[in-house]
């Protein structure tokens, strides 16, 4: 016997379609994280390469390097959230009474929330402050550079709604 009203039933399926969305959401980055790797792995090869068999360096390599490295740790954060995998202690989950459990759970959710708020306005803040500012080889303008941490804490809130869905709101939660 089901004894779910409409209303909880249209709830549910709307909690679904948005963690669905994110999911397809998180592929999509999965993905780009792999091309950003790929290309920066084949940067520092052809650099390691110039620079230690043909005697001289290519500097925009090491550089554009190293931002791909910035967006992918960034994003892959956010998809990691997604997934449950950033590190926490769970030990105090695991051997708590429920009540509690879902309480240090709740605590943990909205700590992070509010400490992904915080760093989306800080990098907001370090694109402004960058204005015109360009890395020292390619010119490339640092504010795209500076812009991998609020669009990976967007991302990060994003994937945490999906985890509170998830732990709270639909039937197959804790």
């Amino acid at each position: 016997m089901n004894l779910e009203t409409p209303q909880e039933v249209v709830k549910a399926s709307i909690l679904r379609q948005y963690v669905n969305l994110m999911d397809v959401v998180n592929k999509l980055l999965v993905k780009l994280i792999g091309v950003m790797m790929l290309l920066m792995s084949i940067f520092v090869f052809i650099q390691v390469f110039c620079r230690y068999l043909l005697g001289f360096t290519i500097p925009w390599t090491e550089e554009i390097a190293r931002y791909l490295m910035i967006w992918s740790t960034f994003l892959g954060a956010s998809v990691a959230m997604r997934r449950s995998s950033l590190i926490s202690l769970e030990i105090f989950v695991h051997f708590t009474p429920k009540l509690v459990s879902k309480i240090i759970t709740f605590s943990a959710i909205v700590i992070s929330f509010v400490f992904f708020l915080v760093l989306s306005k800080i990098g907001l803040e370090m694109i402004i402050l960058s204005g015109t500012e360009t890395s020292p080889v390619t010119k490339f303008p640092m504010t795209y550079v500076y812009a991998a941490l609020p669009v990976s804490m967007v991302f990060m809130v994003f994937n945490g709604i999906v985890v509170f869905i998830e732990k709270f709101l639909l039937k197959e939660g804790v």
